[in-house]
């Protein structure tokens, strides 16, 4: 069978549900959200672009240097795609998951093939007899087995990880007046505004008297006494200072099948220590006092920190 012949049939297809999966990892553990859709393009481009560089590579064009500068090129073209208008951090971040996810499924893929086949008849077919033996569900189920171990890992012990790195100091403001809270990160928040999928902070309701008109100036609210705050008083301030628009009621299910909604609003600005400005974001209130000691009084997913 011609190599070239080889690249297009098998490995088209191949890299490109790898790097669906390696995408798919990569958003999860960097917390930039990314549509199907978008991992679905930037997989399609990543893998034609590979397979050209593979069969340039194959006439014997370039160094080895120049194919590693390709490929990192192909990757960042993957996470343009992937990420869409982010700001350079979230291409950053992204783009450094996808390489760590990408080692991670590549090792554990090609682990799992070199157990399968047998060596290259010869020299001349070595690089292209392993894919070329390979049966289409070994590639469907190796990747998905990569795909879970790697998750796997990622659940117990990257978000480990991520919970040990501690709180972050969040910003909240709202005409003019400003609360600083700790916010605690947790990656089962998956809450999003269902409209415009934009990510939801949740606060303790009683912790924001200090952005209300009837409340004392404070700067701060990370060390003070609880006010006894309800989302209603929420909806009349909003309501009498011209900012209904800014309310809005988020969806929620906990594992315990309980539902409802949280009442919500759009603040001016909302800033995460060490990520700054979170575009978009929301604030949700909940009547429920998040921790016993008080040590965090406001809860940000991952996407979010």
């Amino acid at each position: 069978m011609d190599p070239l012949e080889i690249y297009v049939d098998v490995l088209f297809f191949q890299n490109m549900g790898m790097d669906f999966l390696v995408l798919s990892l990569a958003s999860r553990f960097s917390g930039i959200h990314s549509t199907a859709v978008r991992r679905l393009a930037a997989s399609a481009a990543g893998a034609l672009a590979t397979v050209i560089m593979m069969a340039i590579a194959g006439t014997g064009f370039g160094s080895w240097m120049l194919h590693v500068s390709l490929q990192m090129g192909i990757l960042c073209l993957m996470v343009r795609i992937a990420a869409g208008p982010q700001k350079l951090n979230g291409y950053g971040r992204l783009a450094f998951a996808a390489m760590f996810s990408g080692i991670g499924m590549g090792g554990v893929y090609f682990l799992m093939l070199s157990t399968m086949t047998a060596p290259a008849a010869s020299a001349s077919d070595s690089g292209h007899f392993i894919l070329a033996a390979v049966r289409w569900w070994d590639i469907f189920w190796i990747s998905m087995l990569a795909y879970a171990f790697l998750s796997v890992f990622q659940e117990e012990i990257v978000s480990r990880w991520i919970h040990a790195r501690g709180m972050k100091k969040v910003k909240v403001v709202l005409a003019g007046k400003e609360a600083v809270f700790k916010g605690f990160i947790d990656t089962g928040n998956m809450l999003r505004e269902p409209v415009s999928g934009a990510p939801v902070a949740l606060a303790q309701a009683d912790c924001l008297g200090c952005l209300l008109p009837d409340r004392p100036m404070e700067k701060t609210v990370m060390d003070r006494e609880l006010l006894p705050i309800q989302p209603e008083d929420w909806v009349r301030y909003l309501e009498a200072a011209g900012l209904k628009s800014r309310i809005c009621y988020i969806p929620y299910q906990t594992a315990g099948n309980e539902s409802g909604f949280f009442t919500a609003f759009r603040p001016d600005m909302l800033e995460v220590e060490g990520r700054g400005p979170v575009p978009g974001a929301v604030v949700g209130l909940s009547l429920k006092q998040f921790s016993t000691d008080g040590s965090f009084n406001m809860i940000i997913g991952s996407n979010m920190a």
